[in-house]
């Protein structure tokens, strides 16, 4: 049965040999093969549900490298579709870009809308500071600690 441009069905018969057939056919095999997304609107904790889903598969196959990558954020969603996640540095923003041919495919098809961006955005606030001298170091322990003072005066310790 084939339809007209009003959608409605004309009754007409066709040649299973025929070249009308093998283009019918074939466009049947697209409309078969192409999914629909709906594009719905999506919450954080849905997003990060699928998030975990996706680590756990990428465990499996044991990619351990862009597996570390990934815990270190959340992703986060910015707008209706744009989701950020933050990396330490440009290496694993790198990584974390090849890694974006499996992962979007991935959130767009359990999320059900094609229309979500990833950005990835390196921020140094997640680099660790190292404190290479002792005084740095005094400092930084008194910041967490400020009884850390009274031991170093009972002590008469030095740094």
């Amino acid at each position: 049965m084939i339809s007209n441009s009003e959608n409605q069905p004309i009754k007409s018969k066709i040649s299973g040999l025929s070249i009308k057939s093998i283009e019918f056919k074939k466009q049947l095999g697209k409309k078969n093969n192409e999914k629909s997304f709906i594009n719905k609107p999506f919450t954080n904790k849905k997003l990060i549900k699928y998030w975990g889903y996706y680590l756990n598969k990428i465990e499996v196959e044991g990619k351990q490298n862009i597996l570390s990558i990934l815990k270190m954020d959340l992703p986060k969603i910015i707008n209706d579709f744009n989701i950020e996640f933050e990396v330490e540095n440009s290496i694993n923003k790198i990584e974390l870009t090849k890694e974006l041919d499996s992962i979007l495919p991935y959130l767009k098809e359990n999320l059900n809308n094609e229309k979500i961006n990833f950005n990835i955005i390196v921020n140094p606030k997640h680099e660790k500071k190292i404190f290479l001298t002792p005084i740095e170091k005094y400092k930084k322990m008194k910041s967490i600690n400020p009884n850390i003072d009274m031991l170093k005066k009972s002590f008469d310790l030095d740094f």
